[in-house]
């Protein structure tokens, strides 16, 4: 996928080219709202935007396919300078109670781990957190989750299979947030499991710190650290 902003003005100071590598649920909840603010503030950068797994997002900064990459805790390389950009953590997310006639569990806001254990949980089986763990192993960890989940690649497919009332979406927070204004999800609580440790992950922006296009680099970092506040 390429998302891109019109070069202006090249031979202004701050103008210039990036290409920036990030991944599939980024590029659905992040990237449209900042390309649209930075287009207005500074029409003479021009940014590729390339989405992809997040295993081979470094190997492209390494290689020097990307000038830089937004991802959730990329992997660490000598050549390579991480900048945190934001600290989430996952919540766990039903439909509308309307639409939980299939479980009856989910017609409450408030549901045990043990009921939980019986519920269907959705999450992006490729996502991970802090350390690379997946997400779907740090569930399993906690006992949530039964044979009966969905495998989905996606959060936005978690989000929609929860809100037919098919189960509990495992995602990040931030994810959810359109889909809890449109009141298609609903944020469910399970004691000891729901709170601001569950989940925890981090954004961090990558690039080499020989790259020629650090004062680009740095204007963008500058804009995404005020996006993510």
């Amino acid at each position: 996928m390429s998302v891109e902003t019109r070069l202006l003005a090249p031979t202004e100071e701050n103008s210039g080219h990036l290409r920036i590598a990030t991944h599939e649920t980024l590029a659905v909840h992040v990237w449209p709202i900042f390309l649209k603010s930075l287009k207005e503030d500074y029409p003479q950068i021009h940014l590729s935007l390339y989405s992809g797994r997040v295993d081979t997002i470094i190997d492209g900064v390494i290689n020097g396919d990307y000038h830089m990459s937004v991802s959730v805790e990329p992997t660490a390389h000598p050549k390579i300078e991480k900048i945190k950009l934001y600290e989430g953590c996952f919540g766990l997310f039903a439909g509308p109670k309307r639409n939980c006639n299939l479980i009856s569990k989910l017609k409450k806001n408030e549901i045990t781990l043990e009921e939980l254990r019986d519920v269907p949980v959705m999450t992006d089986s490729h996502a991970h957190i802090k350390q690379g763990l997946p997400i779907p192993m740090y569930l399993a960890e906690r006992q949530i989750g039964n044979p009966l989940s969905y495998e989905v690649n996606s959060f936005e497919a978690a989000i929609r299979l929860a809100s037919q009332g098919l189960g509990v979406a495992a995602i990040p927070i931030k994810n959810a947030e359109e889909a809890l204004k449109q009141k298609l999800i609903r944020k469910i609580d399970v004691p000891g499991v729901s709170n601001k440790d569950f989940g925890n992950y981090n954004v961090c922006a990558s690039f080499r710190s020989d790259n020629s296009h650090l004062k680009i680099i740095n204007i963008i970092l500058e804009r995404l650290k005020i996006f993510f506040e």
